[in-house]
């Protein structure tokens, strides 16, 4: 089956470029492999707009917080602690989006990398260890200014109630 459209969820761990007749997208999830029509850049877009904002806003932002100019993470959700990176340029053909909070290892396997998710499944990937961890490493970065903005702003209101 092909969907037509997709929306991240806590069960999402990368977004695939297919480059399919019928799919321009692979969708890994914890239990399941799904075939999307959209593809991936316009399913981050998507995320970003079901969270109240824009992903080009987002991407600002993270550029103003985090000084990351190249292959910003994007949090596509901030409530769900829930942020992707890009493996190459987010316009790039071959550009995959991974599910940073899910990653608990990364593998070198020659000139590639692979990831193990939460779920014990593995994926490789056609960019170096080197790159693949640079960017999680930038992703969690991200995500733990993010708590660190909250929790200082949820303590601010407290003191003020």
């Amino acid at each position: 089956m092909i969907l037509s459209t997709y929306t991240i969820n806590q069960h999402t761990l990368a977004i695939l470029p297919a480059k399919q007749i019928d799919y321009e997208t692979l969708i890994i999830e914890s239990e399941t492999t799904l075939r999307v029509q959209t593809n991936p850049l316009k399913i981050i877009e998507n995320a970003c707009i079901s969270d109240w904002t824009t992903y080009e806003g987002r991407r600002r932002a993270v550029i103003q917080h985090m000084n990351f100019y190249q292959k910003v993470p994007i949090p596509t959700s901030i409530q769900h602690r829930q942020i992707f990176f890009p493996t190459h340029s987010p316009k790039h053909i071959d550009n995959s989006w991974i599910a940073a909070h899910h990653i608990m290892q990364i593998k070198k396997y020659a000139n590639k990398a692979t990831i193990q998710f939460s779920n014990g499944y593995h994926l490789t990937l056609n960019i170096s260890y080197h790159i693949l961890r640079k960017q999680t490493i930038r992703a969690h970065a991200c995500l733990e200014k993010i708590t660190m903005q909250q929790l200082t702003r949820n303590d601010s209101i407290d003191r003020k109630t």
